[in-house]
């Protein structure tokens, strides 16, 4: 039973770890520019 539950969640764990690289370069890549452009428009609508 707990070597069924260590699988489980090695299983769910590098999923995880794969989803979370996949999702932090899908970021890095196209969400950067979008991501700095709002950061601008946030900080000029913030002053204003």
């Amino acid at each position: 039973m707990g070597f069924l539950i260590l699988i489980i969640a090695g299983i769910f764990t590098g999923f995880g770890f794969i989803i979370g690289i996949e999702y932090w370069k899908r970021k890095s890549i196209l969400g950067y520019q979008n991501g700095y452009e709002d950061g601008i428009e946030d900080a000029f609508r913030f002053k204003q």
